[in-house]
């Protein structure tokens, strides 16, 4: 119960944060807003992860401009507590996709996929990470190495293709994006048409393979002109979407949505219209208008950018409004990667409205384009020959290997005959051999009869013994048991003799006249101090036995720190020798942090109490630090006492151990010191750089 607790805490905690930070993001509109605070506030209620799980979602899909990254492990962790292997599944490949150009986060999510269990889902997500691996790599491949490596893939895979499906999607990925490197021709369409085909043969479950390569598909085509491809790419990437999108609101996904990713779609197509229909047109265009009413970040892409009119208008032959739209556009962006297309359609608009100087300009600017296009055609042309090339050498080499491997299979078949025909006499041989081994054989059987009984003697003997030390290690642990039970309940008997012995010693002397009273207070504080020492030794006692079997809990609130301090030095003034001054050195600003306040001051005590045994004359001092940036408190306790020798910094907190034995002590209180720090997550060492006495260094994350 208390684990379930602390898990419900923590993603509560978590999650409020996230919520804070949402209130700040203008990008979320009332209704948005609204619907985190409810969502906040039913998951404070929620009492599984699978409730949590489709809550935590819920804020991920409404807040599209918070960092994704921020909350892929806090849902991937919730679904594998909730044992949807589904939703971990999912997530780690959002989490791919986010972090597509980081290869050490691909790393890490591609160690977690290979630990799933083979299922089509685990299956897809390892191509789907694989894939997007390859097209950074594919990026960054070095120009002049291009071709060969081409080459050497292609004839790989053609002589000898992987048998698994998922493996041979991803090498011919590989090969397509390698391809696109050198040539946008025919021989990058019939390695994507294989892909293509390849993909549709996949069992697919979250359809993030093929999103993935329609998607690729469509970029390629629609910036080399083949209009029919990339609209068949896009059209595909549609329907993908919108299965995708109905299938998480199936499972109550409800504020899931891929406007931006229709978007981007749509306006790919208007792009391609030489291959749309005038209703298409007109369809598309509204369906971007439709998007950029209902979404801020769509309206301001649409309004950076006069693209989607330019394509829009050019499709509906309003030319005049694209001269306009192309000139403004060219004026803002004039490196945009969409100039070719921009001076192609300003060539073609001042024609249609005969604006010859404009037609001009268009013109000289588009024929400088085409010689540059025609150029990098004919180098495409001789890359795609090269390679083409390249490959038929590997096969006439690999037909040439195989044919001299016929050849050597062939003296290899003659080789086995004739050692066929020697192993036939070899074994005749053996066999006469053998017979007289099997006769000597019987008669190490007997012998081995004879050794078996007296093994099967021994391991009886052992049997009886494992028995005996089993029944001997029970019996310790059961008086280990009852020595804990005895101390504690002596531990515990004691407190109230000692309480009572205190007391009346002090009501004697209250008691008795005022002459007499001087004398016997003497022995009264004596009384006092030895029953205090003999309750601290007690106390030591139980809290040891209570820390080593980690019954105690930590109870976290907001402490004063300065408070804290101070109450910890006054604790400790009782024990103050007269040549010794116990004080607390108060920083420039009091903090406050969420901390246990009774383990704190139990350690800093116990440290105050040690550097006071251990002084005669000097002072005792207690400061703090503390770090807003890493979130640690540093105390620091010095005295100008004997010191710590070296050597003896790690020994000094062992339990019983004192290294001065005239001075008064169990050699408890630094052990209790480091077992609390320890059950705070916290550190208490000493500074061996401190020469003036012993100085200890207690850090505490908060």
């Amino acid at each position: 119960m208390n684990i379930r607790v602390k898990y419900i805490r923590g993603i509560i905690i978590s999650i409020l944060a996230f919520c804070a930070a949402s209130h700040s993001a203008e990008a979320i509109t009332p209704s948005k807003s609204h619907s985190i605070d409810s969502i906040c506030h039913i998951l404070k209620q929620s009492k599984t992860p699978s409730d949590s799980l489709l809550l935590l979602y819920h804020i991920f899909d409404i807040d599209t401009h918070r960092k994704k990254s921020e909350m892929f492990d806090s849902i991937y962790n919730v679904a594998g507590r909730a044992g949807d292997t589904e939703a971990r599944l999912d997530i780690l490949r959002q989490k791919a996709n986010y972090h597509q150009s980081n290869d050490s986060i691909l790393d890490e999510i591609e160690n977690i996929v290979a630990k799933f269990p083979i299922s089509t889902d685990a299956n897809e997500t390892r191509v789907f990470v694989s894939m997007l691996r390859n097209s950074r790599a594919t990026s960054s491949a070095a120009n002049d190495l291009l071709i060969d490596r081409i080459s050497s893939l292609i004839g790989a895979y053609s002589l000898n293709p992987p048998a698994d499906i998922n493996e041979r999607i991803i090498r011919l990925y590989n090969i397509c994006g390698l391809i696109s490197r050198v040539t946008h021709g025919e021989m990058l369409e019939k390695y994507v048409d294989q892909l293509d085909e390849l993909i549709m043969q996949m069992p697919s479950h979250s359809g993030a393979v093929r999103n993935l390569f329609y998607t690729r598909c469509a970029l390629a085509f629609s910036r080399n002109d083949r209009h029919y491809r990339a609209v068949e790419a896009d059209r595909n990437l549609l329907a993908s979407i919108d299965r995708l999108e109905a299938d998480y609101h199936a499972h109550g996904r409800k504020f899931r949505n891929y406007d931006r990713n229709r978007y981007i779609c749509y306006r790919r197509l208007l792009g391609n219209y030489p291959e749309l229909s005038r209703a298409e047109i007109t369809s598309y265009y509204n369906a971007i208008r439709e998007l950029v009413d209902k979404n801020e970040e769509i309206a301001a892409d649409f309004n950076n950018s006069r693209r989607v009119d330019i394509f829009y208008q050019m499709a509906t032959n309003q030319y005049d409004k694209a001269i306009q739209s192309i000139k403004a556009e060219l004026s803002i962006q004039p490196d945009s990667e969409f100039r070719p297309r921009y001076t192609k359609f300003l060539m073609e608009a001042a024609k249609a409205v005969g604006d010859d100087k404009t037609q001009l300009e268009a013109a000289l600017e588009h024929n400088e384009i085409l010689k540059q296009q025609l150029h990098d055609k004919a180098v495409e042309k001789t890359r795609e020959l090269q390679i083409i090339y390249d490959v038929n050498g590997l096969k006439a080499q690999n037909i040439a290997e195989t044919m001299e491997l016929n050849h050597t299979r062939r003296r290899l078949e003659q080789i086995a005959f004739l050692m066929a025909c020697i192993t036939v006499i070899v074994l005749l041989i053996a066999i006469m051999v053998l017979v007289r081994k099997i006769n000597q054989g019987r008669q190490l059987t007997l012998n081995l009869a004879e050794s078996n009984k007296q093994l099967s003697n021994e391991r009886d003997k052992l049997e009886r013994l494992k028995g005996e030390l089993i029944k001997a290690r029970d019996q310790a642990k059961i008086a280990e048991q009852q020595k804990s039970n005895f101390i504690n309940n002596m531990s515990h008997e004691v407190r109230t003799p000692l309480a009572a012995i205190t007391e009346y010693s002090q009501l004697i002397v209250d008691c008795i006249p005022e002459a007499q009273r001087r004398y016997l207070s003497r022995f009264a504080n004596i009384v006092e101090l030895n029953s205090r020492l003999l309750f601290t030794l007690v106390s030591d006692v139980l809290d040891i036995a209570s820390l080593e079997r980690t019954e105690i809990s930590i109870q976290k609130k907001q402490v004063d720190l300065d408070k804290l301090c101070q109450m910890a030095v006054d604790s400790v003034r009782p024990l103050m020798k007269p040549e010794v001054e116990v004080n607390f050195l108060r920083g420039e600003k009091n903090a406050e942090i969420p901390a246990d306040e009774h383990r704190i001051t139990q350690i800093l005590t116990n440290l105050l109490s040690n550097g006071i045994k251990f002084t005669e004359r000097g002072h005792v001092t207690l400061f703090y630090e503390i770090s807003t940036e890493k979130r640690l408190v540093r105390f620091t306790v010095e005295d100008t006492g004997i010191g710590i020798p070296a050597g003896q910094e790690e020994t000094i907190f062992e339990n019983f151990r004192q290294l001065d034995s005239t001075v008064r002590g169990t050699g408890m209180g630094l052990y209790i010191v480091r077992l609390i720090s320890r059950l705070l997550g916290a550190s208490v060492t000493v500074d061996s750089s401190y020469r003036q006495g012993a100085r200890f260094v207690f850090t505490l994350p908060y």
